[in-house]
């Protein structure tokens, strides 16, 4: 995608493909990451009928971070690394910007005792979530097919390729910047919770 984004998008400019990858951006990672999967799925922020609790998921997918599970793995693993007495600059961002970014771009964190996450039922179970995380890569093939159609390559280059790598660059932009500064004076209790597990509300533990 960094590639399409540097190497192709140039080239395959179009004013047309600019707005198609703005709407989209704007509409898959505000509407539905931030919305959908960020504040109704993992916070439970809100509660929606079923049907539009569903197309919230499915246009956050559609970002190309990850499946529903996968973002709920991201995001509490990085709260429970933060709320340990020694948190690893990884999931602290205390590095420098540059680093930062090729670290939770690039890299993956391999734990030594990996923190064990159980999701809570109701969405563990769920056919659509569970249908999302399995597919959530292919409905990028999707996107650029139907945008080959109507558009050529300049909507695939920028609807798909320039889109996830904005998308990843600008959420762990909000992540580091949100997490960064202030004085961060607050009280870790040693003694809660267990080092290695991440308790979701309403879910049992592993």
């Amino acid at each position: 995608m960094l590639f399409a984004a540097i190497g192709l998008g140039p080239l395959f400019f179009s004013w047309s493909a600019f707005f198609l990858f703005a709407v989209l951006t704007y509409t898959s990672l505000l509407v539905g990451h931030s919305v959908g999967m960020h504040r109704m799925m993992i916070h439970r922020s809100f509660v929606c009928p079923k049907p539009v609790e569903r197309a919230l998921i499915f246009v956050g997918v559609l970002v190309g971070l990850s499946g529903p599970f996968g973002i709920i793995r991201i995001h509490d693993t990085r709260d429970w690394a933060q709320r340990q007495a020694k948190c690893h600059d990884f999931f602290a961002h205390n590095r420098s910007l540059p680093q930062d970014l090729l670290w939770n771009l690039a890299y993956r964190f391999e734990f030594e005792r990996p923190p064990i996450l159980t999701i809570e039922p109701n969405l563990a179970d769920d056919p659509w979530y569970r249908l999302m995380e399995r597919t959530w890569p292919l409905h990028q093939l999707m996107l650029g097919a139907v945008f080959y159609v109507i558009g050529g390559w300049p909507w695939v280059v920028w609807g798909v390729g320039v889109r996830i790598i904005v998308s990843a660059a600008g959420h762990w932009t909000v992540t580091y910047f949100c997490h960064n500064p202030g004085q961060r004076r607050w009280l870790v209790r040693p003694s809660a919770p267990p080092l290695n597990t991440i308790a979701r509300a309403g879910s049992q533990r592993a």
